[in-house]
């Protein structure tokens, strides 16, 4: 146990050294925040009205009669601004706290101090949401504060249900409200699961047609139409891809959202081990993968 945190620390070490020397994420057009930059013919939707600019380049086209003192302002003299803002992400941790994915959650946590000085130079936001009982629970709105929620994955209990389809619908109106607030940001939604969603009705013939796996799949195809990224990690993959329900959910779920999924095969003598040093490697190359398409 003391050289698997002693490899946590090496890589935590090693993923701030890196954020420091990344630039700052690019800049994005907004029409509601950030500052203006520079002067250009105002299209409605498309730039912001600049009023004194308008009105001296009016004047300058010769549209100021003197003698009347009357401005004619046409759609020639029309200027707006463009205005930018640091483009920012906010992640999102959906995190099932079933027995098979139970022991990554430390992994997650300590994961997430590896990132602090990534997240505070790009000045980036994390939630996060767990999947337990009968709903999903906000744990953490997004803040800059990523102790906080390294705080809150560690307060995360044991829990028998899965409420797959709310907790991606919750993760989805997060990332939305967080799309509103910064028209700038972009969302990352990571989530940690073996995509055995509950509560199960009774007699389905067909798995896939219960109603907790279709409104998963329903709730994934949202985030596609978002554009909203959605990176699935399914730690609880058998040695024999793709015939085990959780196994073929979890690829639906990413075909349909047009995501990624990382796979990790367990036996089933070690699936409630703690991680492997290679395992946490693949996480962690996943999660990097991801948050390098935003640079």
């Amino acid at each position: 146990m003391t050289s698997f945190f002693k490899f946590l620390r090496n890589i935590r070490k090693t993923k701030v050294r890196a954020a420091r020397g990344r630039r700052r994420r690019g800049s994005v057009a907004s029409l509601t925040t950030g500052r203006n930059t520079r002067i250009v013919k105002y299209t409605k939707g498309k730039s912001k009205l600049a009023p004194l600019r308008t009105v001296l380049n009016s004047v300058s086209n010769g549209n100021y009669n003197l003698k009347l003192r009357k401005l004619n302002i046409t759609d020639e003299d029309m200027l707006g601004w463009t205005r930018l803002e640091n483009e920012s992400l906010t992640l999102i941790l959906l995190i099932d706290v079933s027995r098979s994915t139970w022991p990554f959650v430390k992994v997650f946590k300590e994961i997430l101090k590896s990132l602090t000085g990534y997240f505070n130079k790009h000045n980036d936001r994390v939630g996060l949401i767990s999947l337990q009982g009968l709903q999903a629970k906000i744990y953490n709105h997004p803040t800059h504060n990523l102790r906080v929620v390294a705080r809150g994955l560690g307060k995360l209990k044991f829990h028998g249900e899965t409420p797959i389809a709310d907790g991606l619908y919750k993760s989805l109106n997060m990332a939305r409200l967080e799309k509103s607030k910064n028209p700038g940001s972009r969302s990352i939604v990571i989530l940690l699961s073996d995509c055995y969603p509950e509560p199960v009705m009774p007699g389905c013939t067909d798995i896939f047609d219960d109603p907790a796996y279709r409104n998963s799949v329903n709730a994934a195809r949202q985030y596609k139409k978002g554009n909203i990224m959605l990176l699935v990690i399914n730690p609880a993959f058998d040695s024999q891809e793709g015939k085990l329900p959780g196994e073929i959910l979890s690829k639906n779920i990413v075909s349909a959202s047009s995501g990624e999924l990382i796979k990790l095969y367990r036996a089933k003598d070690q699936r409630y081990a703690k991680p492997s040093r290679k395992e946490i490697e693949t996480i962690i190359k996943g999660i990097d993968d991801s948050l390098s398409k935003y640079n």
